[in-house]
């Protein structure tokens, strides 16, 4: 299990290098929408690096929109 560090709470101190640009919340949402609408085939199909893209944009989505996969009551 992957430990998914926090959006909300950004970590004291310098940034580090790669999170120095940070992407905004709509890039990040544009970004994870290609990535998932790469994979029209079943999830045996995918190859392991693919599960592993998969779950870090499941990981991403969960942090950016809390509740999207809980089913909409009305």
């Amino acid at each position: 299990r992957i430990a998914v560090p926090s959006w909300r709470a950004p970590a004291a101190g310098p940034a580090p290098a790669e999170t120095a640009t940070p992407l905004s919340r709509d890039e990040i949402a544009a970004l994870l929408h290609g990535v998932l609408r790469e994979w029209p085939r079943g999830r045996a199909a995918l190859t392991e690096a693919e599960r592993g893209q998969a779950r870090v944009a499941g990981h991403l989505r969960s942090a950016l929109y809390p509740g999207w996969h809980r089913k909409r009551s009305g």
